[in-house]
């Protein structure tokens, strides 16, 4: 397999643990944040598989049921604004790795959305944050996307010359 290849490889490898995990924390911030405190399931917002949260009228994360006021949200130093943030800040080395694996493969897209990430976690600004974390996972699926299209091309390339 030619270094590229390899290099491309190692990166998807690599970065699909790294989706993992940002989608997890968006899940549980989610989750811990969501409004609707009516029992019915609902759908991840940011993971594909069918996976169900629990409902936050139920959820022991809440010491309200979910129903926290508005101005909770609003107070950046409300205990849901800061557990938001807690849960972003845990995200912050793994974005950065996420940053220099990018730049690495030359992925502007996943890299600026890092950038991005982290200059909403320093204003702590978690909405920003969020949403940035968001961009990672987006832009990331479009990379993979690109780089799968580029192995089998180059997989395809490689078996026409064996013949």
């Amino acid at each position: 397999m030619p270094f590229l290849a390899q290099m491309m490889t190692m990166y998807m490898t690599d970065c699909d643990v790294k989706v993992a995990a940002i989608t997890l924390a968006l899940d549980a911030i989610s989750v811990g944040v969501d409004r609707d405190s009516s029992p019915s399931p609902r759908k991840s917002r940011f993971r594909e598989s069918s996976a169900e949260p629990p409902s936050p009228a139920r959820s022991p994360r809440s010491p309200r049921g979910g129903s926290e006021s508005r101005e909770d949200e609003a107070n950046p130093s409300s205990p849901v604004k800061l557990k938001v943030m807690a849960e972003l800040s845990a995200l912050e080395g793994l974005s950065h790795q996420f940053k220099g694996g990018s730049a690495t493969v030359g992925t502007p897209y996943v890299t600026d959305a890092c950038v991005a990430f982290r200059e909403a976690l320093v204003r702590q600004d978690s909405e920003g944050a969020q949403a940035a974390a968001v961009g990672i996972v987006d832009a990331f699926r479009e990379v993979r996307q690109v780089f799968t299209q580029l192995l089998q091309l180059e997989g395809d390339l490689a078996q026409t010359q064996c013949k």
